[in-house]
């Protein structure tokens, strides 16, 4: 085959099976990256540059069983314009990515061979080597010389995924890269503004298609296969579009269009592949729907798939998918009791998530991905122990999470997922240590996982999903600043996740979560001008969260995290009127979340301290022996934490005029610090600033 129309395939990509996420998703994006309306037609080298690189084949089966590559696979080579190869350790190793080379290039076509790194380095000359040893070398009149691979660098440290992978297809078509990167800049800033209004109408329109095309029945297995194609399309490449940008909300319709699929799909005979579909539609809905806070439901969707997932692995007892696909499940199942906190219901589910992510391990020990969902396991446990307050425990969890996570990102620096699991598991051992008053270390931690997700985000400033990933590390990072009398690093800190908040803001103004961060950034900035004496910004500002926070409430008023952000708004912002000596409005402010109290469950330390707040706020304003009894809330405090409790425990003593002469102030009010700024001013309140004395630096 000499002429371009001759090849059946543009390209054909070898692979390892250890790299086959990888090679789904290269075959996709390739086959559905739409070159720029201006370069199409023109020459390029095979032709005229065609609107589509389709298709590309994608061998989906093993060859170990085979001595040869067989029949099919030779004739798909020599169908094929370019094989592209994804170097990694694994293909670096493997013998028939070896194979398929020096077959292609026995074509005659040795100048038609890319390489896609994914892993490992080029050139190594060890077990980290990434090019297979027929990539280096080719066969001419001249005997055997060596070359350098045509090579797109997809790792972080290179180009990046998407650079890498117009590099590669301007490889392929023999433009210049940087004419493709500034022609698909326009033509996706032109699509992004219409995205939105085309996912809607595409979804209805091709999900009815393909209920159609598999209820006609004109070729039943095709058009099946078909049906599905193209739901997993909607649920799986244009979420992953979608998301980074932040327009999750018109996928509801496909969800929704998905579900009556499998439901005619199961009238005609469910089999495991329909099943399997169906779980992972539900999973994919309850997702969307925790994003849209909308708990209930998607706690409904969770425990639907989770059930479709269990009747799975008893029908396929041998299928390591099968067993991953129920840890999904039983893990999103515990996250939606977690978010309810129904920490019993959450455990159960959790615990049998990590039994579940042990199993995988004993049957593939050497299977990264299953070892970082023990990783995961293991923090999702941690979560809950530290929500119970069971320090010790969550500790012990965390620590065993980050070293998964630490030895993954280590060997696989060019792995997202084991990056970004790695700067979560600093963030939970930060949390547990703030709570353990190592504040140094914790402060380290945060600092660390800032910086990992700030290099991930400047490599892919397009991506939304990790300026907010960027924007709560932030908010912690620079509140335990604050917290802790570092005015100026945390008030720096808390400008920049304002300005991630307000960009996430700008790009999709319906997003409840970036709002709510928002809203913390706010917080935060009160905080910063309260430690510069200046209460009258830190009024606005602390009025500023308060807004944004009661729409989240009025949207969700069951969402558990968001009753409780509102109410601590609140809180802040009575205390600052109080100090400027605004009585009637803080009575106001407090009144108007009266009813948000009720409904936080006292078995949470920062719901309990929350809640005992706002009681002793209403207190201080309206004294008297008709006041409730906190008796018995603060001694529950005192034990799950007893840091939260102390000064508290100091205000109703004042309040209620008791003998103060019977009180020792704690060594954790001694610090100079944000609560002992906020202490000593309510102190002077009530004539009692000489209680707390020099505070230590």
């Amino acid at each position: 085959m000499s002429e371009a129309g001759d090849f059946k395939y543009w390209a054909f990509i070898s692979y390892s099976h250890e790299d086959r996420r990888w090679a789904g998703w290269l075959r996709r994006r390739m086959e559905r990256y739409r070159l720029p309306d201006k370069l199409v037609g023109q020459p390029c080298a095979d032709g005229p540059v065609p609107s589509r690189l389709y298709p590309v084949f994608r061998d989906r089966d093993e060859l170990s069983s085979s001595s040869e590559l067989g029949p099919e696979i030779e004739r798909a080579l020599r169908a094929s314009r370019y094989l592209v190869v994804i170097c990694s350790p694994y293909s670096a190793r493997s013998k028939w990515v070896n194979e398929e080379i020096r077959y292609f290039k026995s074509l005659g076509r040795a100048d038609r061979v890319r390489s896609f790194i994914v892993g490992g380095r080029p050139h190594a000359g060890d077990g980290d080597e990434c090019f297979a040893p027929e990539l280096l070398y080719v066969r001419d009149a001249g005997g055997k010389r060596s070359i350098e691979p045509m090579a797109a660098d997809a790792r972080s440290q290179g180009d990046g995924r998407d650079k890498a992978l117009l590099k590669l297809i301007a490889g392929l078509l023999g433009l210049g890269y940087d004419e493709l990167r500034r022609r698909d800049l326009q033509s996706r800033n032109r699509r992004l503004a219409g995205l939105s209004i085309f996912a809607t109408l595409i979804a209805a329109l091709t999900i009815t298609l393909a209920v159609a095309a598999y209820i006609a029945r004109g070729a039943a297995e095709r058009s099946r296969a078909q049906a599905e194609d193209l739901i997993g399309f909607m649920l799986g490449d244009l979420h992953a579009k979608l998301e980074p940008v932040g327009r999750l909300d018109v996928l509801d319709a496909v969800g929704e269009r998905a579900m009556r699929y499998f439901s005619a799909a199961a009238q005609d005979g469910e089999t495991d592949a329909t099943l399997a579909a169906r779980a992972r539609t539900l999973r994919q809905i309850g997702e969307i729907r925790v994003q849209q806070g909308h708990q209930k439901l998607a706690a409904q969707s969770f425990a639907a798939a989770l059930e479709l997932d269990r009747k799975l692995v008893q029908r396929q007892p041998r299928s390591a998918q099968a067993l991953f696909n129920l840890g999904q499940s039983e893990y999103w199942t515990g996250y939606a009791a977690w978010l309810e906190q129904d920490y019993a219901g959450a455990q159960a589910h959790l615990l049998a998530y990590r039994d579940i992510a042990l199993r995988l391990v004993a049957r593939e020990p050497d299977n990264s991905d299953w070892q970082q969902e023990v990783g995961y396991a293991e923090s999702n446990l941690g979560t809950l122990a530290e929500a119970r307050g069971e320090l010790d425990v969550a500790l012990q969890r965390f620590s065993a999470a980050h070293e998964v996570s630490r030895k993954l990102a280590q060997r696989f620096p060019d792995k997202r997922e084991y990056q970004l699991a790695n700067s979560e598991s600093l963030a939970w051992l930060a949390a547990v240590q703030e709570k353990r008053e190592r504040y140094d270390e914790a402060q380290q931690l945060l600092q660390q996982q800032s910086e990992i997700l700030s290099r991930l985000s400047n490599g892919q400033p397009e991506d939304m999903s990790l300026k907010f990933r960027l924007d709560l590390a932030l908010l912690l990072l620079a509140n335990l600043q604050l917290e802790h009398g570092e005015a100026r690093a945390g008030l720096a800190n808390a400008e920049r996740s304002l300005q991630l908040g307000g960009q996430l803001q700008v790009r999709d103004p319906d997003n409840l979560e970036w709002r709510h961060a928002l809203a913390h950034s706010h917080l935060l900035l009160a905080s910063a001008a309260e430690l510069a004496q200046q209460l009258d910004p830190a009024e606005q500002q602390a009025q500023q969260a308060l807004t944004l926070l009661r729409r989240c409430y009025e949207h969700d008023s069951q969402q558990l995290s968001w009753r409780r952000s509102y109410l601590q708004a609140a809180n802040r912002l009575a205390d600052l009127q109080l100090a400027r000596g605004k009585p009637a409005a803080a009575r106001q402010t407090l009144e108007t979340v009266t009813g948000v109290v009720a409904g936080l469950k006292d078995d949470n330390p920062a719901n309990l301290g929350t809640a005992l707040e706002h009681a002793l706020l209403l207190r201080e304003l309206k004294p008297g022996r008709d006041a409730p009894d906190l008796s018995t809330q603060l001694t529950r405090l005192q034990t799950l934490a007893p840091s939260r409790a102390e000064p508290l425990r100091l205000r109703l003593a004042v309040i209620d005029n008791a003998d103060l002469t019977t009180i020792t102030v704690p060594s954790s009010l001694q610090r100079c610090d944000l609560g002992r700024l906020r202490l000593q001013r309510f102190l002077e309140r009530h004539r009692r600033g000489s209680l707390l004395g020099a505070c230590s630096s």
